[in-house]
């Protein structure tokens, strides 16, 4: 090994923990689950939590800005925006009457 380079550099350790929660393999179903487990405490099981909720909130992002991405936003923000303006001009012709 060079006397430069780092057994496990943070740059590329960083980059392999990106890689692995992008492609959304479950970790947990590749290890094989231990009989002698020890029952989970009310500190694992919020932190459980909250990692649900971190990943939750991550797909809604993507998805997020995916649909931003597609320019979807746009057009359907063009259209309501056509829309407010005719209901305006209804409004406006229902007042001079």
């Amino acid at each position: 090994m060079a006397k430069d380079t780092k057994p496990l550099a943070l740059g590329d350790t960083l980059r392999d923990l990106a890689l692995l929660r992008a492609s959304g393999v479950d970790l947990a179903a590749l290890v094989p689950a231990s009989s002698g487990s020890a029952p989970r405490t009310d500190a694992e099981s919020a932190a459980d939590e909250a990692v649900a909720r971190s990943e939750a909130f991550i797909q809604s992002a993507r998805m997020a800005l995916k649909v931003h991405d597609a320019g979807k936003v746009d057009i359907v923000g063009a259209k309501l925006e056509g829309l407010r303006e005719g209901i305006e001009d209804l409004a406006s012709q229902i007042q001079k009457t």
